[in-house]
């Protein structure tokens, strides 16, 4: 695979206690040099992070609030789903639940689960919700990481197949699994590590930055000991016929085409009309 795309993740990846690690910044630029794309995806709402980046042209594109807001370097942010429910806020104020509204997400505390849940249920409204570490953030169903990131590599002229995405947390393994590496640090949860492609073992968000320096050196990523393989299943379909009235004959056959110049491939089935 050449690598064309470089997704992270921001806290406890890149990112300790708001300060975005020195080194990771200097290899971002290198990573710019060799024409990599960068893409930040993040829960953060977006007015929070911002001042956080040393600068603004860091990443190319960053997905905030998990696939909510899109923000490019000098343009406006594009929301890519609608405001919080009046309802879901209000109620959530009335039980004096402790929460944060942004463009389109409501964040508040893991511990208020089970009241959220409720509120949610009883509501009737079209909503779910997520876990990132002590985080509970409930957002319109489909909105997150990995679509979030398909958005913003569509609009980057890319492909996931030429994507390598790190990650650390519960709520990046969507992303990690769109991509067509995915990589979590070696301080992730056990779950996490056992679904991704590998695992860097060191420590720290400089552990990161080595790690992003080793793959620009080389022309290829690493070689995966253990690439995912996706299968397609067969569909009964109707014959179709022909302009006669005979009906054509299909014979299924299958195929293996891999996703990229490495790693994963899909086998799919092809039909053989007579």
């Amino acid at each position: 695979m050449k690598l064309r795309v470089l997704a992270v993740d921001f806290d406890n990846t890149i990112a300790v206690n708001d300060r975005l690690d020195g080194d990771v910044a200097v290899v971002l630029r290198e990573a710019h040099s060799n024409g990599v794309l960068r893409v930040l995806v993040t829960g953060r709402i977006l007015s929070e992070l911002l001042p956080l980046l040393p600068a603004p042209d860091l990443f190319d594109v960053i997905v905030a609030k998990n696939r909510a807001v899109l923000q490019s370097p000098n343009a406006r942010p594009i929301a890519l789903s609608r405001a919080p429910d009046a309802a879901l806020v209000a109620e959530l104020s009335q039980r004096g639940i402790a929460h944060h509204c942004g463009t389109c997400i409501v964040e508040t505390s893991a511990t208020a689960s089970p009241e959220v849940l409720t509120i949610v249920q009883t509501l009737g409204l079209p909503q779910g919700v997520t876990l990132n570490r002590g985080r509970l953030m409930v957002l319109p169903h489909g909105i997150g990481k990995a679509g979030g990131l398909s958005e913003a590599i569509w609009r980057l002229g890319a492909s996931l197949h030429s994507t390598l995405a790190i990650g650390d947390a519960e709520n990046d393994q969507p992303m990690l699994d769109a991509c067509e590496i995915g990589v979590v640090v070696a301080w992730a949860s056990n779950p996490l590590k056992r679904c991704a492609d590998e695992v860097i073992q060191a420590t720290g968000p400089r552990a990161v930055a080595l790690y992003v320096r080793d793959l620009l050196s080389m022309k290829t990523p690493a070689v995966i000991s253990h690439p995912r393989t996706w299968t397609v299943e067969w569909l009964e379909l109707p014959r179709p016929r022909r302009a006669c009235g005979v009906r054509a004959r299909t014979k299924p056959t299958a195929v293996r085409l891999p996703l990229g110049d490495t790693g994963p491939s899909i086998r799919i089935g092809k039909s053989d009309q007579g």
